[in-house]
């Protein structure tokens, strides 16, 4: 991934210019941050199976790992943390930050893991825990 997508008001907040490009190895992103999400009646199988092509397993998995870190964390999606996490072959690697409002995170503030055999909130897990 080259880039996150945000909101127009974290970039209004942030004085970029809109079309900006931000490295998500600068800036984490909150965690589910641009995904497209598609629900379907319950019980309605046709509706269902046509959601389910839409469904890229890859972002599915990542996403979850995200959430898991911020449910690991006991919070929502007003709490100021980032997450971003990237599925490689059987091994979900993720970083997270919490911020605090006053300062930006350095480096060695971010936390880095991962899961091995797609177990699922593994690495989120841990992250939280540290």
């Amino acid at each position: 991934m080259d880039a996150i997508i945000l909101a127009a008001e974290g970039i209004l907040s942030s004085s970029l210019p809109y079309g900006a490009a931000i490295n998500s190895s600068l800036i984490l992103p909150s965690p589910g941050q641009g995904i497209t999400v598609v629900e379907s009646r319950c019980g309605d199988e046709e509706a269902f199976r046509i959601a389910r092509l839409l469904d890229h397993t890859e972002t599915r998995l990542c996403v979850e790992e995200e959430r898991a870190f911020l449910r690991t964390l006991g919070q929502d999606c007003m709490l100021p943390a980032g997450a971003y996490a990237r599925l490689c072959g059987y091994v979900i690697s993720i970083e997270g930050m919490l911020g605090n409002g006053d300062a930006l995170p350095t480096k060695e503030e971010v936390i880095r893991c991962e899961s091995k055999g797609g177990k699922l909130s593994g690495a989120a897990s841990q992250g939280a825990d540290y």
